[in-house]
Order: C-alpha cells, then sequence, then structure tokens
C-alpha cells in the first residue's frame, strides 16, 4: 500500500537516495567509474599529454553530484588525482587538476540545484538552456585551473596556452552535454515504465543510431563514395525520431551512441570531421557533438512538455466529465447501489485504474471492521474472479501502513478523513496474481458518521495524482451529500408510514393496542424496506437487552451472524413474495450462551392506503422464547399425556417447523439428547412421525392465533401500489382459508452456503 506524498518539487531539496547501494558503495562506483572513463578520455589526448579534446568523466560527475550530492566529491578527487598522477604531471599538477575538476562538478551541481530545478533540469526546454549555461560556466574553472597549473609547472608552455585551454574546455563542455542527461536521466527512470512495447520502440531506436553510426561514421566502403560526405545527414533521422517520439532519455542515449561512432571515426582520421590536424579534427567534432546534443534535447523536452499538457488537458476534461456526471447522477437521486456503481465506473474511467469495490462498516459489532458489500466494477473482464475471491475478507480502517493513518476521528471527521489506506499485506499474495501492486481507499461519510468505503486496485504502485485525488474525494463528498438527503428523506417516509400502517389514531383509540401489548410473543412490523416501524412493549424489551436481537439502521439485527443473514432473508421472502404465500416463514435465531428465539414471519397483504407512501408489501414478525411461551395450553397438553419439563420445551421448540438439529441449537441441548426427549414423546402420545405429532399438538395450542393474524390483516393498512389492486380467486380462496381459522404452515429457511 503506498500512501500518496506531496513534494515541493522547487528543485533545492536534498538529494533524494538512490537505490543504487550504501553510502560507502556509491562512492566508490562512482569513483571506478570515473577512473575508468578519464583514462580512455585521456587516450585522445593530442596537443597536450594532459589535456583531451574527449573527457566523459566530467558529465558522470555532475550527474554524482546531481543524485547524490557533494558527498560524492572526495571520490572524484581521489580518482582525479589517481588518473593525472599515472599519466604525466608531479604531485602539484595533479592536486591542482583533481582540484579543477571536483571543483567544477561542485560548482554545477549547486547552480542546477539552486537555478535549474535539480534533477528536473532535463524536463523542460528552459532547463536545458540552463544547463547549457551553467556547462559553459563550470567548465571554464576546470579549463582554466588545469592549464594554468600545467603552464606554471612547465608541462605546457606560454605560446599554446590558448589552444590548450579550449581543447580542455570543450573537451569538458562535450563531456557535460552528453553525458550527463543520459545518467540522470536513466537514474530517474522509473522500472515498472518500461513494459514490452516501451522496450521494443527503444530497443528499435537504439538499433537504428547503431545502423547510421556504422554507415556514417564506421564503414570503410562508404567512405570511398564521391558523395560520403552527404551521408553526415543521415544522422538526423535517429535523432529527430528520438526526440518526436520516445522522450529525452533515449534522445540523450541516441546522442551519446551517435558521438561514440562519431570519435572513434575521427580518430582514425575519417569521415565527414577528418582535418590534417587531428586536435582540429576534435575540435570540429565537439562543435559536432555540442550542438547536437543541446538542440536535440531542447527539441524532445518542448514535444514531452506539449504531450504532458495535452495529457493534462485532456485529463482534467474527463475529470470534469465525470465529476459532472456524477452530480446528475446525484442529482437525480436512485437506489444507493446504483449510485455507488455509477461513482465506481467513472473513477476507474478517470485514474484508470482496473477495479473498485464498495466495503461497508460493520455497525453491529466494531466500526472500525469493514465488510465487503456485492458492489464492483470491472474494467477487465479478467478481474472478475476476484469479487469471488476477496467475497470473505473483512478489513480494518488503518492497520498494517507503512505511512501515516488517517484516523476517524468524531470531532473532526471531515478535516481528518480525507482519505483511508485499505490494508493490502494479508492480501498481496492474491492481488499480485492478478497484476495488482497497490490499493487506495476513499471514504464516504454522511451525518458524521462512516458510511461507507471505496476502494480502488491500481496496477502500479505509483500513489496518484493530487488531483485526481480530489475529483474522487469531490465524488465522495457527493454522495455523502445524497446518502444525508436520502436519510432524511428516509426518517420523513417513515413517519408517514408508521402512521399509516399502525393506524395510530385506531390503535390509541382502541383495544388493538392493548392486545398487542399483552401478548407475551414480540411483535414488529417492517414496511417494504425491511425498516422495523412498530414494536409492542415485548418487542421492546427484548431489544433492549440485546442478547439475541438488536436494532441496527432501522432494522432487525440478530448477534450471531447467521441467524440475522436468516432472519434477512426471511423478510425479504415475505416481503417480495407475499401474494405466493398462505401463511408464513419460521427460523430459528441463535443467541449468546446458546439461548435463542424462534421467529415466524408474515406477510401483510397489499391494501389500499390514504397516503403516498406505497409499495409492494409488509411483514409481521413474531418473536417467541420457547423456554417463557405462553404455558396454559402447552402445560395441559403436557399433563394430557404425562410429559416432562425437559419434553415440553423440546416439543415446544419444534412446533413451529423446525428440526430435531434446530431445536437442540435453540434450547443449547446436544442433538443426541433432543431425539432422546422426542422418542419418549412419540411413546407417550402415540404417535410415531414428526408430522403426526405436530398436528396433535397444534390443533391444542397453536403457536400463533389465526385471529391474531386476521386482526394484523384486517385493522393495519399496509402500503399498497399505486391502484387498489383486486385479488383473483385463487389469492380470494387462500385469504378466505387463512381467515377461517386454517393453521399458517411453518417453513425453515436455512442459509445458502
Amino acid at each position: 500500500m503506498r500512501c500518496p506524498n506531496k513534494s515541493s518539487g522547487n528543485g533545492r531539496d536534498p538529494p533524494r537516495a538512490h537505490p543504487l547501494g550504501s553510502d560507502v558503495v556509491v562512492p566508490i562506483l562512482v569513483g571506478l567509474a570515473y577512473f575508468a572513463l578519464a583514462y580512455l578520455g585521456l587516450r585522445f589526448a593530442s596537443i597536450n599529454s594532459s589535456a583531451t579534446p574527449i573527457w566523459p568523466p566530467t558529465g558522470l560527475a555532475i550527474a554524482a553530484i546531481l543524485l547524490w550530492g557533494n558527498r560524492i566529491a572526495p571520490a572524484i578527487f581521489i580518482a582525479a588525482f589517481l588518473i593525472n598522477q599515472v599519466t604525466a604531471g608531479s604531485i602539484f599538477t595533479s592536486l591542482a587538476i583533481a582540484g579543477g575538476n571536483t571543483l567544477e562538478a561542485v560548482i554545477a551541481g549547486y547552480l542546477v540545484r539552486h537555478w535549474a530545478e535539480g534533477e528536473q533540469v532535463f524536463d523542460t526546454p528552459i532547463g536545458i538552456a540552463k544547463f547549457t549555461l551553467i556547462s559553459l560556466a563550470a567548465t571554464m574553472v576546470s579549463a582554466t585551473i588545469g592549464v594554468s597549473s600545467l603552464t606554471l609547472a612547465g608541462y605546457a608552455e606560454m605560446s599554446s596556452f590558448i589552444s590548450v585551454w579550449s581543447t580542455w574546455w570543450l573537451g569538458d563542455l562535450a563531456g557535460a552535454l552528453v553525458v550527463t542527461p543520459v545518467v540522470v536521466l536513466w537514474a530517474n527512470s522509473d522500472p515498472a515504465s518500461l513494459k514490452p512495447p516501451q522496450i521494443t520502440q527503444t530497443g528499435l531506436t537504439y538499433l537504428a543510431a547503431v545502423g547510421v553510426g556504422v554507415v556514417v561514421f564506421g564503414c570503410p566502403v562508404v567512405h570511398h563514395i564521391p558523395v560520403h560526405q552527404a551521408l553526415g545527414f543521415l544522422i538526423v533521422l535517429p535523432l529527430l525520431w528520438a526526440s518526436l517520439r520516445q522522450g529525452p532519455r533515449d534522445t540523450a542515449t541516441v546522442v551519446l551512441i551517435i558521438s561514440a561512432f562519431a570519435v572513434g571515426c575521427t580518430l582514425l582520421q575519417c569521415g565527414p570531421f577528418a582535418k590534417p590536424s587531428l586536435n582540429d579534427s576534435f575540435i570540429l567534432l565537439l562543435a559536432f557533438m555540442i550542438s547536437t546534443a543541446v538542440l536535440s534535447l531542447a527539441l524532445s523536452t518542448d514535444v514531452a512538455v506539449r504531450r504532458r499538457i495535452e495529457n493534462q488537458q485532456r485529463q482534467r476534461a474527463l475529470e470534469t466529465e465525470a465529476l459532472w456526471q456524477a452530480t446528475v447522477q446525484v442529482a437525480f437521486g436512485g437506489a444507493f447501489e446504483d449510485l455507488l456503481r455509477g461513482c465506481l465506473r467513472t473513477i476507474c474511467r478517470v485514474t484508470g485504474w482496473p477495479a473498485g469495490r464498495v466495503y461497508v462498516p460493520d455497525n453491529i459489532n466494531d466500526p472500525r471492521r469493514l465488510l465487503p458489500s456485492p458492489v464492483w466494477h470491472f474494467e477487465r473482464e479478467d478481474l472478475a474472479p476476484l469479487a469471488r475471491e476477496t467475497a470473505e475478507d473483512a478489513l480494518v480502517v488503518g492497520e498494517g501502513l507503512p505511512c501515516n493513518v488517517c484516523e476517524i476521528n468524531k470531532e473532526s471527521l471531515h478535516d481528518i478523513c480525507t482519505r483511508i489506506p485499505i490494508l493490502l499485506k494479508p492480501r498481496k499474495r492474491l492481488l499480485l496474481k492478478h497484476g495488482l501492486h497497490a490499493a487506495f481507499g476513499f471514504p464516504l461519510c454522511a451525518e458524521g458518521k462512516l458510511q461507507a468505503v471505496l476502494e480502488f486496485f491500481s496496477e502500479t504502485n505509483q500513489p496518484p495524482d493530487q488531483h485526481v485525488l480530489y475529483v474522487v474525494q469531490s465524488i465522495g463528498e457527493q454522495l455523502g451529500r445524497l446518502l444525508e438527503r436520502q436519510q432524511g428523506q428516509e426518517q420523513q417516509r417513515q413517519a408517514v408510514a408508521i402512521a399509516d400502517v399502525l393506524n395510530l389514531t385506531s390503535i390509541r383509540s382502541g383495544a388493538l393496542e392493548a392486545m398487542l401489548n399483552a401478548l407475551a410473543a414480540s411483535v414488529y412490523l417492517a414496511d417494504r424496506d425491511g425498516r422495523i416501524v412498530y414494536m409492542n412493549r415485548a418487542a421492546e424489551r427484548q431489544v433492549g437487552t440485546g442478547n439475541v436481537i438488536r436494532i441496527a439502521n432501522g432494522r432487525l439485527a440478530p448477534v450471531d451472524c447467521k441467524a440475522r443473514l436468516t432472519l434477512g432473508r426471511a423478510i425479504d421472502v415475505v416481503i417480495g413474495d407475499g401474494d405466493r404465500l398462505t401463511g408464513g416463514i419460521t427460523v430459528a435465531l441463535a443467541g449468546v450462551d446458546h439461548a435463542g428465539l424462534i421467529a415466524t414471519v408474515l406477510p401483510l397483504s397489499p391494501g389500499e392506503n390514504q397516503s403516498s407512501c406505497r409499495g409492494a408489501g409488509m411483514a409481521a414478525i413474531f418473536m417467541q422464547d420457547p423456554i417463557v411461551m405462553p404455558p396454559s395450553a402447552a402445560e395441559a397438553f403436557a399433563q394430557l399425556y404425562r410429559l416432562t419439563g425437559s419434553e415440553l420445551r423440546v416439543l415446544l421448540t419444534m412446533a413451529p417447523g423446525l428440526s430435531v438439529k434446530e431445536a437442540a441449537e435453540v434450547l443449547g441441548i446436544g442433538e443426541n439428547t433432543a431425539k432422546s426427549h422426542l422418542q419418549h414423546i412419540y411413546s407417550k402420545t402415540g404417535t410415531s412421525k414428526q408430522t403426526e405429532l405436530i398436528r396433535l399438538f397444534m390443533s391444542a395450542t397453536p403457536p400463533i392465533s389465526p385471529e391474531l393474524i386476521r386482526l394484523f390483516m384486517s385493522a393495519t393498512p399496509p402500503v399498497s401500489s399505486s391502484a387498489p389492486r383486486q385479488d383473483t380467486g385463487s389469492k380470494a380462496e387462500s385469504r378466505k382459508a387463512t381467515l377461517s381459522g386454517e393453521k399458517t404452515s411453518a417453513l425453515a429457511l436455512r442459509p445458502k452456503t
């Protein structure tokens, strides 16, 4: 997981550490490379043994100072001293020349960092121009100190001071302008950005540069062609291609390749730069190298800047369009899950992230625990299995992160919680299998509470752009405002629904409220969205204890996760398919310390309603504790057949239609014990099957009175569709049978595994 970090980007920060090694290894490597390049450069000395027109160590030294700071200076000084000591001159001249070479790199590095954007100097044409001016001035320092020391020590004549100085200076200048960009740009390249297509294009560009170098500078046959001088213009082709298509890094590398061929050809006194004097040939070659490097890099950076501006404008236009679409979608409303899917799709389109999903907080057990939701969006179809593989992965906000964690603070939630990093480590192997390297999370807050977290996956480990984060955050804020508005509308709708569903005027003036409150069973009424709109006193006491069932977000929420899923599915089935049910659905709800409840969910048929709140159906939920169920008729049945207390409890638990195993779970006893009690009941009642036993028991002690059901059906006006519905013949007969006293069927609903 990577967290976005802000950087000043002014070029004046200390050079950052590059992953090449420690503070000891890097200076050693730089010193060895400097010594090798210096030894190679001195092989081209023509006018003086210590003054060579080809001096690539200058470019390496300046690049090292830019990348690793002035701590590299001692390594440069030692390498320069040793190479001059083994070549020519005295200790005095070697120390002076080494000091000049080191001072040259330090001055150039200082000026570039404080005036030319540091390591980003090769990103713009202005930066190229500034670096050229800095190199012109800094290389004069080395040339002046070096030639002066040689002249004072007698290793160079005063009459040749100007020619030696100019050769020295141009050699250092060419080394700075040709070598420094290559080292800096390659050191700052992201290895993850080198994908197979880019590698192929880069390789072909370098191969073209090598081919042109061979034709123009390296083929002896070509030099005998009368027009071989005109072939020198072929070098423009790879330079233009690299400048217009590849970028500054590849352009600088092509310049280096062509310069290497040109140096070798000129050393052999052939090619377009060959003159009677070898030093004059090298002077002409240096002019070619300097002009080629500066102009090619300036063109390449200008194209790169224009391309970046076009991409930024295109990206900003896309982000603006996405933000507008999200705003319009939120303004027109709709199902919240559909809005979330639309926002996931929009954000993935803007950012290029291949997948996004939604997590919701566990408001029952731990709000910091994020539970997966079925809301996903995939830009690539091959990532679809990720939804199934992570369906059970619950995350915790802010754990396991190598950076500052955004804490959820009640006093300043909107100020602190601007984005929530998501735990990536436990899923790292799974995500890497799909080519995903990072995950980013953004909170969705409403009314000061975390409502959801939008998580997105990235194919790179680079943090997103700050402007992208702003767009994503703005979309999240739009969703948060929509959620607050929907919650306010939901509260108003619930107030109207309560008045319509319960017909409060009739309840307060009649005996229905007293009847409901007198029941030992807990009674809940749920609207078409599954939200509880009424509870009797027994239900209020039951929810108040919180041992088995609670109210969360306006819905019934059993403490046990399995029971929560089972009850939720039962309510959804009854509300959605209530017209096709002649009875209800009975389920067992496990609780704490093996205590449980038996829930019977009954459909309330749609009917006319005076309010504007109309829906598809409602449900009545009866909660009964098998241990404290009304004992009058049950005790009479037990006395009639001489059942023990344990046998009666088993019978009461199985009466709604539960199996022996489910009854044992509710009572907190073993399954074998329940089976033993059941066999005793069979022998005492003269029955042999559970259906016969339940039919016998239900004839004497129905768990829910048909009269009570009829009372709810007639006295409680449920919400309905916009037009009154006419019952078909079969439904009318079914309703008539129910109201005439037919027993409700008990269907055991089991959750899918």
